[in-house]
Formats: C-alpha cells, sequence, structure tokens
C-alpha cells in the first residue's frame, strides 16, 4: 500500500471535516475527552498544526508512550484505525465534506484499490510458495505465545528490527549479484565452449540461488508481520537469539556468493583477454573443356548465358580483344576495356581445368613482450595451385596475403601484404598520383606492403600511409597496339620498385589536407624513373565545400624544373534551395594512361585518364574551367553550365560549350524537362564533341544531351517516384533537334519513345519493355528502329521439385530509310527458356536445363558481339541494339551504317548443383549465312568447399 494514497485518504477525511463551517446536525451527548500530547513532535514543524489538528479530533491518539513517531512508516493498521475514526464521525454527522473532498477521496480510493490488487498479485506470489501447514502451526503458536507474553523489552525490539533490516539488505545484494552473475554467464554462452559444462554448472547454481533469495524474501516479509505484532506485544530472549543465529547464517551465505561472483569474474576476463585462433578457406577443384566438334570458326557464347542461370560457367574472360601488327600482340585501341566485353572474346576454344588450394590462419588478442603493440588480429593467407591445363606448372604454396591490425601506444594501425599475383596491393594517394586501388584486371602486378596508422599523438594527429613493393606489367593488358604503320607502343603505368608515403591531416576540423611523395624506379626505358610530389585537399565550410589535388612528376634526372603537372579543383556552394559549382583544371598529357602518376587505374586497358576505371575526373591534355548552377524552386528545376577547355599546349584548338535546361514536376510522378545545348571548337559550330559514346542511347548519359548543339525536350513518368500514377513504370518520350554541321541548321530531327514496367503478380515477375527511336535530317541516314522484349521469372512451385521459370524475349529492327543503303534492315531477336528444379530428388540439390537463341542479320559479326555494347543493352529500353549497334563501332548515332553478316547462334544447356558440386554441360552451333555451321561441345565438373 502507498504511503501517499492513505496520507491522501485520511487528509481529505479529516481535514474536510476541519474545513466546515456549519454547525453539527447532532450535539455531542458528552464533552470529549481531553487530547494527548505528543511529545516528539518539534515546536515549529512545518507539519505540527495538522497534527495538532488531528489529535484534537481523536482521529491520531499517538503511542503508549506519548510519541508520534512522525519519521517512521504507517502500517496498514495504523491507516485502517485512522480511516475508521474519521468514518465514525461522519456517521455521527459531526462532520459534514463538500464535493472538493469527496473528489479528493474518491481519487485516494481508486489509487488503494489499484494498490490493493497490486497485492493481491504478490499475496497470489507468496501463497505459490507458502510455507507447509506444520510451519504454519508452529510460527501461529509462537505468535499465540508471544501474544500473551508481557513486559515487553523495547531495547530488544529495537535490536531484532535492526537485524530483521540487515537480512533484508543481505536478501537483497545476494538477489542483485546473482543476477549480475546470471546475465555474465549468459554473455559467455556459446562463446567458451571448452568452458560449457562449467557454465551449466554455474547456471544451476545461480538458478539455486535465486530461489533461495525467494525464500530469504519470503521470511522476511513473515518476520516484517511478526514484528508489526510484536511491536505492542513484546519478544521473548529466544526469539532474538534464534533471529541472531538467521542474520549471521545470511551474512555467511552472502560472503560465500561474493567471493565466488569475484572468482567468475577473474576467469571470465581472462577468457576475454586470451588469444582466439581461427582458419578458413577453401578447394576449389574444375575440370573440363570447351572445344568446337566440327566446324572451324569459334564463336561466343556469353550472349547466350549471361543472363541465364549459367552466367560466366563456359565464359573465357573479359578483355580478350587483341591485335597482332608486325608480330607483336597487344590490345586494339578500339577496344579498351568495358565491364561487359565478355561478349567480344570467342569462348569455344579453352580448357576448364585448374585446381586452387588457398587457407587463412587468424588470431586476435596477441599483444608484444613489452605491451606498447597490441595486435587486434593477425592473418595470412597461403595459396597454391594444385593444377592446370596441360602443358603448365604447378607452383610451390605461396604467401597471397598477410595482414595485421591493431595500436601502437593506443594509435590504430594496419599493416597488409599481397603477392600481385593472387591479389595486388591496392594503395590511393589522390586522383593523379598512385592511383592503384581499381585495377580489377591486374593491368600491372603489384607486390608489396601498405601500411597505415591514425598518428593521434603526434602534432595535427595525422593519418599516414607508406607504401612499398614492387610492379610488373602484365604483357597482354598493357601493350598498345597503334601508329601508322602501326608499333607497339609502351604505356606501362607502373614498373620497377617503388615507394610512397602519405600524411593527411584536418587542420581546425574543416576537411583533409594530404601531402604525399611517390617514386617509381621504373624498367621501362622509355619512361624512365620518377619522383613525384603530390596535394590533395577536401574541405567544407559553411555552405562551400572545396576538393582538389595538385601532382609534380618529375622524370628521375629532369628535377622540378622539368616536371609533368596536374592540377584541379572543384568548388561547391549551396544556398538555400541553389547550388553552384566550380572547377578549373590543367592535366599534362604525359598524365594520360596513368604514365605520369603512375597509376594503374588509369591504364590504356580501361580506357586511359578519366576511363572506365580510373578516378580521375578530367581527361589529359587539358586546360579549362566550368561552371554549373542548377536551383529548386517548389516544383521546378532550372539549371545551366558553362565550360571552356583547351589543349595544355598553347595554341591548340579551343572547345566552348553551354547549355541551359528547366523542368517541371507536373504531377503523379510526371515531369517535363525542356534544354538548349551549344558547342564550338575554335569558334566553329559543331553537332557533337566527337564523344558519341554519349549518344548511344543503351543508357541515360545525359538527359539534358550535353555536350552537344541541340534543343529539346522530354516528358518522363518516374516508376520510383512516390506519387507516380503507376509504381514501377518508367516512361520516356523525347524530341531533339541536332545542328546540322552540313547546312549550318539545326534540322536533324532525333525522337524517342520507350518504357520498361516491372510488376511481380503472386509468384510471378514481369518486366516488359517496349522502344520507338526516328533519325531524320536533310544530312542524316535517316532510320526508324523499333525494339519490343519482355522477362519473365517465377518463385519456386510449391509442388514436387519446387520448379520455377525464367522466360525472355527480345526483338529488335533498324530500317534504313535513304541513302545507299535505303530500304535495308538491320535485326536482332535474342530468346531464352530456363526450367531449374529446386529441389532435385534430394535436398540440397538443384538441376537447370536451358536453351538460348541469338539470330541478326546486317550486322558486321555473327561470331561475337560488340564490346562497347556489351549485354548492358539487351534489355535497355534506352538502348536500339541488343548486342550489335547499327554497324559496327563507334559510329556517329545520327549515320548508321549496316553490316554484312547474319545468321544465328544457339545451344542447350544444363546443370547440376548438389552442395556446391556443379556438373555443367552445353552444345552450342554457330550457324552463318552463307557459311559453314560450326558446333562445340563444353563440359565442366566443378566443386568449392569454403571451410
Amino acid at each position: 500500500m502507498k504511503i501517499k494514497a492513505l496520507l491522501a485518504l485520511t487528509a481529505a477525511l479529516s481535514f474536510g471535516a476541519l474545513a466546515q463551517t456549519a454547525a453539527p446536525a447532532t450535539p455531542a451527548a458528552t464533552p470529549a475527552a481531553p487530547a494527548p500530547a505528543l511529545s516528539d513532535v518539534p515546536a515549529g514543524h512545518w507539519a505540527k498544526d495538522a497534527v495538532d489538528q488531528l489529535v484534537a479530533k481523536g482521529i491520531i491518539t499517538g503511542f503508549p508512550d506519548g510519541t508520534f513517531r512522525g519519521n517512521e512508516g504507517l502500517t496498514r493498521y495504523q491507516a485502517a484505525l485512522i480511516i475508521a475514526r474519521v468514518l465514525e464521525q461522519v456517521a455521527a454527522g459531526s462532520v459534514t465534506l463538500d464535493d472538493e473532498t469527496v473528489t479528493t477521496l474518491r481519487n485516494a480510493v481508486q489509487e488503494l484499490a489499484a494498490d490493493l490488487a497490486a497485492l493481491g498479485v504478490r499475496v497470489a506470489d507468496l501463497e505459490d510458495n507458502a510455507v507447509t501447514k506444520d510451519d504454519f502451526a508452529r510460527l501461529e503458536e509462537q505468535v499465540n505465545t508471544l501474544a500473551g507474553a508481557t513486559g515487553s523489552d523495547p531495547e530488544a525490539l529495537k535490536e531484532l528490527t535492526d537485524q530483521l533490516e540487515a537480512a533484508s539488505i543481505a536478501a537483497d545484494t545476494a538477489l542483485a549479484q546473482a543476477t549480475e552473475l546470471q546475465d555474465k554467464f549468459e554473455a559467455l554462452d556459446g562463446r567458451v565452449s571448452e568452458l560449457a559444462a562449467e557454465v551449466e554448472a554455474n547456471a544451476a547454481s545461480i538458478a539455486a540461488l535465486n530461489d533461495l533469495t525467494v525464500l530469504l524474501n519470503q521470511d522476511i516479509l513473515s518476520l516484517q508481520d511478526r514484528v508489526t505484532a510484536l511491536e505492542t506485544e513484546g519478544v521473548t530472549p529466544d526469539d532474538l537469539e534464534a533471529l541472531r543465529e538467521f542474520s549471521t547464517l545470511t551474512r555467511r551465505d552472502l560472503t560465500a556468493l561474493t567471493d565466488r561472483v569475484e572468482g567468475i569474474d577473474t576467469r571470465v576476463a581472462a577468457l576475454e583477454s586470451a588469444p582466439k585462433f581461427s582458419i578458413s578457406g577453401n578447394v576449389e577443384a574444375n575440370y573440363g573443356q570447351f572445344r568446337l566438334t566440327s566446324g572451324s570458326t569459334n564463336f561466343d557464347v556469353d550472349r547466350l548465358l549471361l543472363s541465364g542461370f549459367m552466367g560466366t560457367t563456359f565464359s573465357s574472360g573479359q578483355g580478350c580483344v587483341t591485335t597482332t601488327v608486325n608480330g607483336t600482340t597487344g590490345v586494339n585501341p578500339d577496344a579498351a576495356y568495358f565491364p561487359a566485353a565478355r561478349v567480344s572474346c570467342t569462348d569455344t576454344n579453352q580448357e576448364l581445368t585448374n585446381g586452387d588450394f588457398n587457407v587463412t590462419l587468424s588470431v586476435k588478442n596477441l599483444t608484444t613482450l613489452n605491451g606498447t603493440v597490441k595486435v587486434n588480429e593477425a592473418s595470412v593467407t597461403l595459396g597454391t595451385t594444385l593444377f592446370e591445363n596441360p602443358g603448365s606448372t604447378t607452383t610451390a604454396v605461396d604467401v597471397e596475403t598477410i595482414e595485421v591490425k591493431g595500436a601502437i601506444d593506443a594509435q590504430n594501425f594496419t599493416v597488409r601484404y599481397d603477392n600481385g599475383y593472387d591479389n595486388n596491393s591496392n594503395f590511393f594517394f589522390n586522383p593523379y598520383l598512385f592511383s592503384n586501388d581499381n585495377d580489377t584486371e591486374k593491368t600491372v602486378r603489384r607486390q608489396g606492403v601498405v601500411f597505415s596508422i591514425d598518428a593521434a599523438k603526434l602534432p595535427l594527429a595525422p593519418k599516414i600511409t607508406a607504401v612499398v613493393g614492387t610492379a610488373y606489367p602484365n604483357a597482354d593488358r598493357t601493350t598498345l597496339i597503334s601508329g601508322t604503320p602501326p608499333v607497339a607502343t609502351p604505356a606501362v603505368p607502373l614498373d620497377g620498385n617503388y615507394f610512397g608515403v602519405r600524411a593527411a591531416v584536418n587542420p581546425f576540423g574543416l576537411g583533409e589536407l594530404g601531402l604525399a611523395f611517390a617514386q617509381n624506379n621504373n624498367n621501362v626505358t622509355a619512361m624512365g624513373n620518377r619522383n613525384a610530389l603530390g596535394a590533395d585537399f577536401k574541405f567544407a565550410v559553411g555552405p562551400v565545400n572545396l576538393e582538389g589535388a595538385y601532382v609534380a612528376s618529375m622524370p628521375w634526372n629532369q628535377g622540378f624544373d622539368g616536371r609533368d603537372q596536374a592540377f584541379y579543383t572543384d568548388a561547391t556552394v549551396n544556398i538555400g534551395p541553389v547550388e553552384l559549382k566550380g572547377n578549373f583544371r590543367a592535366i599534362d598529357p604525359q598524365f594520360e594512361n596513368g604514365v605520369a602518376g603512375m597509376s594503374a587505374n588509369d591504364a590504356v586497358y580501361y580506357g586511359g585518364l578519366a576511363g572506365s576505371k580510373s578516378k580521375a575526373p578530367y581527361s589529359a591534355d587539358q586546360v579549362g574551367y566550368g561552371v554549373d548552377a542548377k536551383a529548386t524552386f517548389g516544383i521546378f528545376n532550372v539549371g545551366g553550365y558553362y565550360e571552356r577547355v583547351t589543349a595544355y599546349d598553347a595554341g591548340q584548338s579551343v572547345d566552348q560549350s553551354f547549355g541551359v535546361n528547366a523542368k517541371v514536376n507536373v504531377f503523379a510522378g510526371f515531369n517535363i524537362l525542356a534544354y538548349y545545348n551549344n558547342i564550338t571548337t575554335d569558334g566553329n559550330q559543331v553537332a557533337f564533341d566527337g564523344d558519341y559514346g554519349a549518344f548511344y542511347y543503351n543508357v541515360d548519359y545525359d538527359k539534358t544531351m550535353r555536350y552537344s548543339t541541340s534543343f529539346g525536350a522530354r516528358l518522363a513518368h518516374d516508376g520510383k517516384a512516390a506519387n507516380a500514377l503507376v509504381p514501377n513504370l518508367n516512361l520516356d518520350v523525347v524530341y531533339t533537334n541536332f545542328y546540322d554541321t552540313t547546312a549550318q541548321s539545326f534540322g536533324n530531327n532525333d525522337i524517342q519513345v520507350y518504357a520498361d514496367y516491372n510488376a511481380k503478380f503472386g509468384g510471378v515477375t514481369v518486366k516488359p519493355l517496349a522502344r520507338f527511336h526516328s533519325v531524320s535530317g536533310a544530312n542524316t541516314t535517316d532510320y526508324t528502329a523499333y525494339k519490343v522484349g519482355a522477362q519473365v521469372t517465377t518463385d519456386p512451385f510449391d509442388i514436387v521439385l519446387k520448379p520455377s521459370l525464367d522466360v525472355a524475349a527480345v526483338t529488335r529492327s533498324t530500317n534504313i530509310n535513304e541513302g545507299a543503303q535505303s530500304g535495308t534492315s538491320i535485326s536482332e531477336l535474342f530468346a531464352r527458356a530456363g526450367l531449374t528444379f529446386n529441389e532435385f530428388l534430394a535436398p540440397n540439390t538443384k538441376f537447370s536445363v536451358g536453351y538460348s537463341y541469338y539470330q541478326a542479320s546486317n550486322i558486321s559479326s555473327i561470331a561475337t558481339g560488340a564490346s562497347e555494347s556489351g549485354s548492358s543493352a539487351t534489355f535497355s529500353p534506352a538502348a536500339d541494339r541488343i548486342f550489335r549497334s547499327p554497324g559496327s563501332g563507334a559510329a556517329n548515332p545520327l549515320n548508321p551504317t549496316a553490316g554484312t553478316a547474319s545468321g544465328n547462334v544457339n545451344g542447350i544447356y544444363s546443370q547440376l548443383d548438389f552442395n556446391g558440386l556443379k556438373l555443367s554441360y552445353g552444345i552450342f552451333n554457330l550457324n552463318p549465312n552463307g557459311g559453314a555451321t560450326s558446333t562445340a561441345q563444353a563440359f565442366k565438373v566443378g566443386y568449392n568447399l569454403k571451410f
């Protein structure tokens, strides 16, 4: 019962009565007895007047010794007595209650009712843990005996009360520590398997201790009731002695429990700080081959398989486009690396047999002898080639990677070694210096160490990175065939020993400032050795963001005066709805292909500086600046840009471009965009900047046709918009009028309408697409293109074998309407169907079978796809083509050229997957029109065990 509620009820009854001014209904029959004087209520106490009024009314009489004991708690018996006296006076009519007092009483009674309900639950719990009838009888007999005793000893009673309070505190402490012990054991559960049995035993002990604590609490509650009864009746010396013995035993149990908890704490701490070892790795083995069984023309099958369940199972890889000139084989400069260039490679002349093994050993919680260096984690990965294709030799066990993480004097560090064959040593200083972290095809193999540390205790708390190692070129990725006549041109960005260090600080908390030094003892004589200094920055000051870098790269024997330089800075300012951007750059021609920057990310294999893997924002051989602005005002967006670029060497061509655009977000996911662009070279108006790749339409390169001379408008529906009229439906209707350089006026019309949709109905996912494209003008090759297709996949059906389906088809037709090839149609058709049994005869077993068909007419080659197309355009509604552009190579999009190759490629294939063991088989046919059919079979058994 809450004391607050009792006091509220009592005060409401008593003070409500005292406050009445009306005369009693019936005068008192006899004069009231004189009120007792309470000796322990201090004069001037804030509650003295209230106590005196209650005493005067006879509601409170005090204890027999004449005291009030205002600092002690109010028992339920005392509360009942006080309330009864008040109610007697109310019933006798000696007092009346106003509405406010009645409301107070009602609230107090409701609160007491809630407390009583809670007490009822506690009583029920106590009843569940009640003592036996014999124990109850014995206790009842002792209470009755004490009730009849006389001559109670107040001092003994006080000592008894103190003993009970100590026992209560001891029990509560025991419960808390037992609970804490339980939590610690739960935290350890599953982490320390070798102590599992002991943990289980300790958990049982904890449960027993919890039960003991509950019993102790029950005993204490029982004894509290006995004390309440004995406060006025007395206590015998035997009872006092029994309680002393009980308290002593409780303290003894508590001491033992405390010792046990402390011991387990020590053991837990030791386990958590002990070294922890682990081992992981994998074994992979493959056997198979892909060979022609008839015919003599090797061909690509990635077009048939990439988008289905087989994926790259029979792929020969990417970047295989090479050219042999004057006896030298190298990368064709017209076939720079693209992520989906697999379709440009022939696959039907491979050995698919190889075996590899690697294992990683790691340990945590290591500390050196002096304790200054703490190693949190260390690992080493070992690997070997178990076997390879015929004619190759296996290698010894090789250290692939070593990595150590820890802290030096509480400063975190990482050290990593990579062998350059299985894993390249990756590091990045800035976009134009030592940019060597995205070289996925290992155009340059780098064997070395990268060390980094957060040197928080040094001045300015720099983050330091140091690299050292040796590099060597991957010949089939770095030799460029070019020139007239064609010659082999070295373009190796990093070769020989290298070293570099970079330190980055955060001045005044504004961002990062980095300073770097790099050196390469290059083995290629034509390139020479290089030293380089670099600086980079990235700051944010209020609404202004600055980012940039500077590099001075010097051939070994030329000094600083002979430096090749790269510098750029980008600035962004955000002020409310307005965003302003500005840039300046000056990049020396020697930074092309990553040479001056010693950066493999910029290798010719990836398209050079600012290519597909480069992190450089601007290409080589240019000086330029530009501004870009955009603003948003409700449903309106406006923007514009200006760029001016010249060649790095003075006196060469000047390109200037600018454009403006405006967009209105109309309703329900629809928006309308209008744009105008202008580009000139040396003052002469041109239609494009020469980078036709921007307008291949396999992706929305730039919805405003930036870097062209054009104007137009676009109506679009964004299927991902929250308020989309049709969710997941993307629709674009685009009209662009490009500049006609021959007529020196606008007049080349480009119309595009395309859409795609993505929906799931039950367990069936449907992705249809459609496209229309028309180009016309006085000096263009007029054509129209149509493309339509769909992909349909299902979730596994809940029937025997759990089958699922994957069906897709797409076709396109490009019709040339004028010129020498007028009436020529360029067409492509691709279709596939796959059936997968997701639970095939046994658990974790999957069996798939599929068929794919590709047919084309009037393209440049039927044996392979085009590297600039890859497979990204196959199901793209923004692209005319499927695997081949109209014509071959990077043709002007306004002037397509039909090829002469026609035919089809098809294949049937299957795969069985059982717990990582894969058996794959396929038969594929190349049927060129007017040529001999070539047939190839592929078989592969592969297993990859990870542990």
